[in-house]
């Protein structure tokens, strides 16, 4: 394995759209939440790379401790635009709050 080269240029990352959660939350909501943070942009840099190739058509996605809601609804966004919808994105989480902000933030684009 060549690790002298890196996998991805950094135009790679400039081709994504990332969805916008701000206009979704209404004041003090993310206090409730996990809010979104630089493992989460990490994340949904991961996300958005390896998507392509390693989820197949159709396939079901569960995030376990959605939080805000940032990583499900991006990556069924991101599936969805690249003609790969999942069947099925499910998130769940312990805290009611963050379950809230999750189904809000996918509703606000149309996620399913």
């Amino acid at each position: 394995m060549d690790i002298s080269k890196p996998k991805y240029a950094k135009t790679d990352f400039l081709k994504y759209i990332f969805l916008d959660y701000l206009p979704v939350i209404e004041k003090n909501e993310l206090d409730r939440v996990y809010r979104p943070n630089d493992d989460s942009y990490l994340m949904l840099d991961v996300l958005n790379l390896e998507a392509n190739n390693s989820i197949p058509n159709g396939s079901s996605i569960l995030e376990i401790g959605s939080g805000s809601g940032i990583l499900i609804n991006h990556l069924a966004s991101f599936l969805d635009r690249e003609n790969k919808p999942a069947s099925y994105a499910i998130a769940v989480d312990v805290n009611f709050d963050a379950c809230t902000l999750t189904k809000k933030y996918g509703e606000h684009y149309k996620i399913n």
